[in-house]
């Protein structure tokens, strides 16, 4: 049963971080259609992970699972209830995003097993190629101004060409992409391997276009800079980080001012429409009455809410869950979310959590990628199990004659493994 749970997890896992809505809808799967059936409305990967979680909980003891996963426990069960109520009171239209955005996550979490190294590692090594795949493709695609997959999204390109990669939504790409590229600049990679990876990611984000994710990575990788800069790290370690500075900020530079990557940021550094939009959003509260505010609005409410003041859609995600759910449920979501990302980063140091987090809620308060179907935080789960700096060991026999030793078994990976020889 483990090795059947291993496979599906994988499997579950390849199809979260390839099988974008974009790439889905080439196949036929045509999610993000309304005249899609409902089973076509989850992701893919949601299936799989379902079975999982069942086997996972047949083959352990709950108990057990309990202490080790309790917040997970927690946010599972509060939002099992709440689909429960909405079904109780016929409001479950436009929800998708619930099992799509919060239970996948929760799924991967429980059924994650950060003991098991040899999962931890195939997952970090799918993170790397799917980032790889991603980012180039962005690249290329605005290289070549065309799609590789034709997306839904609609005035895409209405303020110049964004790229959509394997994941649809230029926004929803640029925040996937920001969320893998701090987690590697934080992790025990070679510092020159973790500074190409940044950089590539970078460029991809100019491609699709979001300017939060872009000023956002530019601070993550200015702090870090000087935290090397002024720490104990190796002389020449901090020539590299100097070195990397002086080039990207060149690299960058020249993007912007003189190719066709940074035409759409170039051409919209002022206050623009986009911008103005995340102010606009708060004109909703003068239309909602005490009834709306405290128990929330149907989708259609909503959707009359952001028509009335001009708004395509809520661009920040704190506000859209008050407005949907309202401010009885909104403030438990809430505090099950920040208890869920403070237990995935529970073991990592202080300054790495902290960058992290405010990485992630910075960028998600300026889209509305945490209120529609998006795998960010399913991708958010993966990195904080796949690049962990906290040290993990197991004992593993081989039968070579040498004494016991400690051996990094990949200089790229974060978990060395205690290997015990034993002579034949």
């Amino acid at each position: 049963m483990r090795n059947l749970v291993r496979l599906l997890l994988l499997v579950s896992v390849i199809m979260a971080l390839f099988l974008g809505t974009n790439v889905l809808r080439s196949l036929g799967y045509m999610m993000g259609e309304d005249s899609a059936p409902a089973w076509q409305k989850l992701f893919p990967a949601l299936y799989p992970m379902v079975l999982v979680f069942i086997l996972v909980l047949a083959r352990s003891n709950f108990n057990t699972l309990y202490k080790r996963k309790t917040i997970e426990v927690h946010f599972l069960a509060f939002m099992l209830f709440f689909l429960a109520m909405l079904k109780f009171f016929n409001a479950l239209s436009s929800i998708s995003f619930i099992p799509n955005t919060i239970l996948l996550p929760i799924l991967f979490s429980i059924s994650l097993d950060e003991r098991d190294i040899s999962n931890v590692l195939k997952i970090k090594r799918l993170l790397l190629t799917f980032f790889l795949i991603n980012s180039s493709l962005a690249i290329v695609e605005r290289l070549r101004n065309a799609h590789f997959f034709e997306s839904n999204v609609e005035n895409l390109d209405f303020f110049g060409f964004r790229s959509t990669a394997l994941h649809d939504h230029p926004l929803n790409n640029a925040f996937i992409t920001s969320i893998i590229m701090v987690f590697i600049l934080f992790s025990t990679m070679k510092l020159h391997v973790r500074y190409a990876y940044y950089m590539l990611g970078y460029f991809s984000i100019i491609c699709f276009g979001s300017r939060s994710s872009i000023l956002i990575c530019t601070l993550v990788l200015v702090i870090y800079f000087f935290k090397d800069l002024f720490s104990n790290v190796q002389v020449h370690k901090k020539l590299l980080t100097v070195l990397f500075m002086v080039v990207s900020v060149t690299a960058v530079s020249y993007a912007l001012l003189y190719t066709s990557i940074g035409e759409r940021l170039m051409n919209k550094l002022y206050m623009d429409e986009s911008a103005n939009v995340r102010l606009n959003v708060f004109d909703i509260f003068d239309m909602l009455d005490s009834s709306n505010l405290i128990w929330g609005n149907s989708s259609e409410a909503v959707e009359k809410f952001t028509s009335e003041i001009g708004i395509a859609t809520i661009e920040n995600f704190w506000i859209g869950w008050i407005i949907r759910f309202g401010l009885v449920v909104a403030p438990i979501l809430i505090f099950f979310l920040v208890k869920f990302i403070a237990k995935l980063l529970a073991t990592y140091p202080t300054i790495s959590k902290s960058i992290i987090t405010l990485a992630l809620l910075g960028i998600a308060s300026t889209n509305n990628s945490l209120s529609s179907n998006t795998i960010i935080l399913s991708i958010f789960v993966l990195c904080s199990y796949a690049f962990n700096t906290q040290r993990k060991y197991r004992l593993v026999r081989v039968n070579v004659p040498i004494k016991t030793r400690r051996v990094d078994i990949d200089e790229q990976d974060p978990i060395p493994v205690l290997l015990t020889s034993f002579h034949s």
